[in-house]
């Protein structure tokens, strides 16, 4: 299969449980199948270093901080927010390069499944398409979004 990995927020070096989880099952599903790579990558974070790890995977990263509560850039991205449908911990993981990255790689006709790593992943990938889209979500978030949902009807 040839599959589309999304995940916003770097995943090397292995310095937390998701980006262990994610390495892992990247790794051993990169033995049998063509794994495309897209993810973000702040200051601290290494792509190459994930690259180099993943030799079977290609690995495509975009550099991104996502706005800190309190900040200049938090206020923009909830203002941005407010004239959307999402909610600002959504907004702050929209990238426009990963978004058209992903809506190439869809259209190109090659891609056979889209894995979206956490709901952050989703801001940057269309949904409807040719390509299935598979929300991989793990632990009690699908919980924690569902009890915001409610909270905030927008």
């Amino acid at each position: 299969m040839n599959v589309l990995w999304v995940k916003l927020g770097g995943l090397w070096p292995l310095d937390s449980g998701g980006r262990i989880r994610t390495f892992h099952i990247l790794r051993e599903l990169s033995r049998r199948n063509s794994v495309v790579i897209v993810t973000s990558h702040g200051p601290d974070d290494d792509p190459a270093g994930l690259a180099a790890q993943l030799p079977g995977c290609k690995v495509l990263s975009y550099p991104h901080r996502p706005a800190k509560q309190g900040s200049p850039a938090f206020a923009t991205t909830l203002a941005r927010s407010w004239a959307s449908r999402l909610p600002v911990d959504l907004v702050k993981w929209r990238l426009a390069e990963v978004r058209r990255t992903v809506d190439d790689l869809m259209a190109g006709g090659t891609m056979d499944v889209c894995v979206a790593d956490f709901l952050s992943a989703v801001p940057n990938v269309t949904m409807g398409g040719r390509v299935p889209v598979v929300l991989f979500e793990h632990n009690v978030e699908h919980v924690i979004w569902r009890r915001l949902g409610g909270l905030e009807p927008r």
